[in-house]
């Protein structure tokens, strides 16, 4: 089977309550803290603090200080002011952390950087929230009304003594994306087709590196597929064919340009008359100027199942925006449940590749043997840099299918920034990295709930090679300048970058990669 359900996802729990509950260190933001109680973790009741109505903030499971004024919890007198650095872990995603000699000054009354952050990196005792003999709080059911409709974890007791907790709507969002996958294999090369190399009429052998000018070929194949919503907050650009089975946003304040065909790209689109543009749920392009697929030389239809709610983009005949509410989706849900499959199978494989800091400038990536895939693994935190360095894959990658595993941390974080450029196994670099490099690339994040591409660093260049996130309900921020490969996300996708693009190429191994257990039946 290519999709498992976890017991651990949709099965209920139960703890016993020991007469104490730990509280653990809150998040401040501003005057307002949020304090996670068990089994709740403190990374998931900082967004409280940020105005967030759902689960779990909607629950006793997060407190935060305007709940709880009053019976025993304090504020230290601001007269005695000692400031320290907050925890990358506690932090909101694209702020990064600094360390406590730069937040001392915080309390001497500094108005600068890092005094100024917002969110904050530093906390000072007379923003803390304290428990003073407060009791443990309760976690019977709340008497008050939720403040939302989403499915509450508040455990309940039971006569025994026992406590169950509900499910969260985050293990239901897992639990309807497994209950979608069959036990029958799709039996499809690498991400799939229709996912993987270009298709269609019109292709090429080899994409055109980066440039503008006329369209050089087309591809129908997905360039993005987003499980959840797409939002874009900033950016440019998106080329190639996309796919959404949420609602697809982009705001008003993203100084956004063109969707499919690109100022700046491959220059490879679908070929005319196709479906471009696939939306599961609403359709809300805020900008009435952005183009879309510039008709006097491609054209193509925008299908969304939802509402059009916004006023863009520019339709010019013959394409067509069409509201279809039956619409299906179902092959890119199948294709999810085969990449999530194949995502878990590819993580297992060992390591034959070698990746090593060169100089404090490259990072270079290299064969370890003869074996045409090389696997590397890799913990995001080495990929996450302090200032910018280039990803270089060794001459000795020539010819061979690149397979890099990011392991997240134990809460499920990764973070890749600071890549400043790519070079090949050739030698070229920047706009001349070969695209037959980019179609050899796949950056596999297979346990990653949450993914930060680029965002909080500024040394960031052309991000190279398909990028796959399979966790169902996985969010992914962008802010990389630019994108060349295919993008597979299993969850959320926010672009958030001025001037960000995704460009349309291939993910086609010169060596495909091998195929989980399950693809034995297939013929």
């Amino acid at each position: 089977m290519l999709c498992f359900k976890s017991k651990q996802m949709i099965t209920p729990f139960l703890f016993i309550v020991l007469g104490t509950t730990t509280m653990m260190k809150p998040y401040a933001n501003g005057s307002k803290s949020c304090i996670a109680v068990p089994p709740a973790k403190n990374r998931q009741c900082n967004k409280c603090a940020r105005g967030y109505q759902w689960w779990p903030c909607d629950t006793d499971l997060c407190k935060c200080d305007d709940d709880v004024s009053t019976g025993g919890v304090s504020v230290r007198d601001s007269s005695s002011k000692s400031c320290t650095a907050i925890p990358q872990k506690l932090l909101p995603r694209g702020s990064l952390e600094t360390n406590d000699k730069e937040c001392v000054k915080c309390g001497e009354g500094y108005k600068w950087w890092p005094c100024n952050k917002e969110p904050p990196i530093c906390e000072c005792d007379a923003d803390i929230i304290e428990l003073a003999q407060t009791p443990p709080p309760s976690i019977g059911p709340s008497s008050s009304p939720t403040r939302s409709a989403r499915p509450s974890t508040v455990p309940s007791a039971s006569p025994s003594g026992l406590v169950t907790i509900q499910e969260s709507p985050i293990m239901k969002c897992e639990a309807e994306f497994f209950s979608k996958c069959s036990s029958k294999s799709v039996c499809e090369a690498n991400l799939g087709a229709g996912l993987s190399e270009a298709t269609g009429k019109n292709t090429l052998a080899t994409f055109p590196t980066i440039q503008t000018s006329n369209i050089q070929g087309r591809d129908d194949s997905v360039a993005v597929l987003v499980g959840g919503n797409y939002r874009v907050v900033k950016g440019a650009e998106i080329e190639g064919k996309i796919v959404v089975l949420g609602d697809f946003t982009i705001e008003s304040a993203a100084n956004f340009h063109s969707l499919v065909r690109v100022g700046a790209g491959s220059q490879v689109v679908p070929n005319n008359e196709e479906t471009a543009i696939l939306v599961g749920g609403d359709l809300d392009v805020q900008i009435r100027t952005v183009s879309f697929m510039q008709a006097h030389v491609a054209y193509g239809n925008i299908v969304h199942k939802g509402e059009n709610l916004g006023s863009g983009p520019i339709i010019d005949s013959p394409s067509s925006v069409i509201q279809d509410p039956s619409a299906d989706l179902g092959q890119f849900e199948r294709a999810l449940c085969d990449v999530k499959g194949k995502s878990e199978h590819w993580a297992t494989l060992p390591n034959n590749g070698i990746v090593a800091e060169e100089g404090g400038a490259n990072i270079v990536f290299s064969a370890g043997s003869d074996d045409c895939v090389q696997v590397f693994s890799v913990n995001s935190d080495r990929l996450f840099l302090k200032y910018g360095m280039k990803v270089v894959f060794d001459k000795s990658m020539k010819g061979k299918t690149a397979l890099i595993n990011v392991a997240a941390d134990s809460d499920g974080n990764a973070s890749i920034g600071n890549l400043a450029d790519f070079e090949d196994s050739s030698g070229r670099d920047s706009w001349n990295f070969s695209s037959d490099a980019t179609a050899n690339i796949l950056w596999n994040f297979y346990n990653a709930t949450d993914v930060n591409l680029g965002c909080g660093v500024h040394g960031n260049g052309e991000f190279r090679g398909s990028i796959l996130v399979p966790t169902p309900c996985s969010n992914v921020d962008f802010c990389f300048p630019g994108h060349s490969g295919r993008v597979i996300v299993n969850g959320d996708l926010t672009q958030n970058r001025a001037g960000s693009e995704f460009h349309n190429y291939e993910y086609d191994p010169v060596c495909p990669l091998p195929e989980p257990q399950s693809y034995s039946t297939c013929a």
